[in-house]
């Protein structure tokens, strides 16, 4: 069987003709013979190579979701080492870079040049060689880093800096990436304008321009889906050759080496049957690819089992056994597909706004108005997909079927790697519902133009000048306030809004949103007020419980947790929370990020005792959640604060005046006689009420008392003192208790 092509036609009036009768069709052919879509590959390189460049330039090392664990695998594999060992030997300089760039750096400190200048002058080989542990990325196949690990190798040569090879990788990674994306983009006959829009997504470019893994599967993914449209809807390709089959094979095999999915050999069905010389050979053809990829995912394992072992065996340290969890989602089928469609409808703004752009370790988010824009244009270029070639419900259901099991795939195999038996245990139990962990938006990139391409209606008519450069102008804007939110949050500091004040008193909160310090119902711009609990020995507690920056109500009520989850001011079965945690006598509620994830967490504090749900499930868990000793003296007040600036939250205790913080975060009580003491200050007096907040924006928590329940003292300037540092105001009254908070206008 020859790959066949008929005579192109040779002026535009043929071309146009070429669209509505295919018998006659040539290289542009349904979308591709649509003028301003014919541009889309150039344009994509035009638009994604500088856009790309400044997200490689401006994202600090290390502050891309694992690259640090990307940037060792490509660096043993630059050694001529497809297998990376577990326990991987790099040298001392290159283990530098993650010293000086810290997971979520933004929350220590702002990215200076002179760190760059520094890092600059230590040749890669200096300093011997450290060890790593890299178990995570070592059961990846080395295909996906293939171009950083070429950059990484071509820098060696010159005896680079450790940091430019890291640069030299982020630079290969979007090479390729640009490249087989402009392939997709060139030969897809429907969807060209939504892989342009997809590809050109911030989330998108930002992990291609990383040494990350993410960038090749998402291309890899963009350019086989376009290759089997391509066979399927061209007319001039009457028979598939056996050449065509193998290039094919080849993608298949590239993108099952990248991230195993398959799934994908659905979209073989596309393909008409005559192609393949009827429909027993087109199943055997299926069958065929089926078996490629699984017999090569498998010999991969195999070569890599001891990497898995290792892997495994991590995870079981943590308590998380991987084959008891896929068993779980295999015997427990339908609890787990509950489980996948509840995190879904719960998590669907952060799912949205993870695959659109969530930059650094998930901690800097794209604003929602973006969001929605950059959805909302990706759901109008599925609409206009089907206005020149028709996409049948056949070929609509194949589409929708392989990205309903890719999605149950991602959720099954991050339930296996990533859920405790804890919580699925409760949910089969019916005491607590469970949400299915680690899943995030960026996982579905790869899958968005068969999703969109559901949308599609050849009864959609647009302009298609005006929907391109409409395209254009939301995939510029979407980027520019991405690299400037980038730009702004890593080197000019994380503006953190400041603390301030706020009172409750029988259910009723009143915040000094303004900052003004008083209280005055006829200006409602200068405070907030909001109704929730109200109930005889409530007590008010603050936190930003889903992680999206924003302070939120909760009450604890004799050890019920009653929480607004998402920040509605109100209490309803989809927007709030209730835990049971505590209760005892004698108990007082804390809450913190214990992690350092961004989500304020709960617990006790108990006569001395700390008990804190580090995992955030809302109960205490022996041998998961923490349990430590701080304080303890009779009429001891616990506290929580960054004493040291933004990132796990620290405990400590006021007793009557004297505070004791925990200031170097070991969670035990070191004295002045410590090698790193804790931090032992007076401030107020025995009678005062202690309040803590970062009343500067600075990301320092400090300290401040309420005396006589209306007068704040506040220790602005962080010295501890009394005095011009520490200035007064009044605000509440006596039988108010004093809450503090972050808090924002539309509060």
């Amino acid at each position: 069987m020859a790959l066949k092509r008929t005579k192109a036609p040779s002026s535009r009036a043929d071309e146009a003709a070429a669209v509505v009768a295919p018998a006659r069709s040539r290289w542009w052919f349904g979308e591709t013979a649509n003028r301003p879509f014919q541009k889309l590959p150039a344009l994509f390189l035009v638009l994604g190579s500088p856009i790309g460049l400044l997200f490689a330039v401006v994202t600090p090392p290390f502050q891309v979701p694992d690259e640090p664990a990307h940037f060792y695998r490509s660096f043993a594999i630059s050694e001529g080492s497809c297998i990376s060992p577990a326990q991987q030997t790099i040298p001392f300089a290159v283990q530098e870079l993650a010293a000086a760039f810290p997971n979520r750096v933004e929350d220590r400190h702002a990215v200076r040049l002179q760190e760059y200048r520094r890092l600059m002058k230590n040749n890669w080989r200096q300093g011997g060689d450290a060890k790593v542990s890299n178990a995570n990325a070592s059961i990846y196949s080395c295909v996906p880093y293939v171009a950083s690990s070429i950059g990484i190798a071509l820098m060696k040569i010159f005896s680079e800096p450790a940091i430019m090879l890291l640069y030299a990788a982020r630079f290969a990674n979007l090479c390729l990436y640009l490249l087989v994306v402009y392939a997709a983009i060139r030969i897809i006959p429907i969807g060209r304008l939504i892989l342009f829009c997809v590809a050109l997504m911030p989330m998108s470019l930002y992990l291609a321009a990383s040494v990350s893994a993410d960038g090749l599967t998402i291309s890899g993914a963009f350019l086989l889906t376009a290759f089997i449209l391509y066979l399927a809807f061209d007319p001039a390709i009457e028979t598939l050759s056996k050449k065509t089959f193998f290039v094919l094979a080849a993608l298949f095999l590239f993108a099952t080496l990248c991230k195993f999915n398959p799934w994908f050999v659905l979209l073989v069905l596309i393909i008409p049957s005559a192609k393949f010389g009827g429909q027993k050979r087109k199943m055997a053809s299926a069958a065929i690819l089926l078996g490629i990829i699984v017999l090569v995912s498998a010999l991969w394992q195999l070569a890599d089992r001891a990497n898995v072992v290792v892997f495994e065996a991590g995870r079981a340290n943590l308590g998380i056994h991987v084959q008891d969890n896929l068993r779980f989602v295999l015997h427990h089928p339908m609890v787990f597909l509950v489980a996948v469609g509840r995190t879904l409808r719960q998590f669907r703004v952060d799912f949205a706004t993870e695959f659109v752009g969530y930059f650094g370790w998930l901690s800097i988010p794209f604003p929602l108005w973006l969001v929605i824009t950059y959805i909302a244009l990706l759901i109008a270029a599925g609409l206009v997909s089907g206005s020149t070639t028709r996409f049948s419900l056949r070929s609509r259901l194949i589409c929708a079927s392989v990205v309903v099991g890719s999605t149950i795939s991602i959720f099954a195999l991050l339930w296996g790697f990533e859920m405790t038996p804890t919580f699925f245990a409760i949910e089969v139990a019916g005491v607590h519902p469970a949400f299915a962990p680690g899943v995030q938006g960026r996982y579905f990139i790869p899958l968005a133009p068969l999703l969109l391409l559901l949308l599609s209606s050849d009864k959609v008519r647009w302009n298609s000048r005006l929907i391109v450069a409409g395209s254009i102008a939301i995939i510029l804007l979407s980027n520019g306030v991405a690299l400037a939110l980038e730009r702004r949050v890593y080197y000019y500091g994380n503006k953190v809004e400041p603390s301030r004040a706020g009172l409750y008193r029988e259910g009723l909160w009143v915040t000094d949103v303004a900052g003004r310090h008083r209280f005055d119902p006829a200006s409602p711009e200068q405070y907030g007020a909001a109704r929730f609990g109200g109930l005889p020995g409530d007590v008010p507690i603050i936190g930003d419980w889903n992680g999206d920056g924003r302070p939120k109500l909760g009450i604890y009520r004799r050890g019920l947790w009653i929480l607004d989850w998402t920040g509605t001011s109100a209490f309803t079965a989809t927007a709030g929370r209730i835990f049971s945690f505590g209760g005892e006598q004698g108990d007082i509620p804390v809450t913190g990020d214990w992690t350092g994830d961004g989500k304020t967490k709960i617990g006790i504090y108990r006569a001395g005792a700390w008990i804190l749900d580090t995992n955030g499930d809302g109960k205490f868990e022996e041998g998961v959640d923490t349990v430590l000793h701080y304080g303890g003296i009779k009429g001891d007040i616990p506290v929580v604060g960054h004493w040291t600036g933004r990132g796990k939250s620290n405990i400590g205790v006021d007793r009557k005046g004297l505070w004791l913080l925990d200031s170097n975060g070991n969670g035990q009580f070191d004295g002045p006689e410590s090698r790193v003491p804790d931090t032992i200050v007076q401030y107020g007096l025995p009678e005062d009420v202690p309040v803590v907040g970062d009343w500067t924006g600075d990301g320092k928590t400090k300290l401040g008392v309420v005396r006589d329940g209306s007068t704040w003292i506040l220790d602005l300037d962080g010295l501890h003192m009394m005095g011009k540092g520490s200035p007064q105001f009044t605000f509440g009254s006596k039988g108010s208790i004093p809450i503090v908070g972050p808090w924002v206008p539309n509060y």
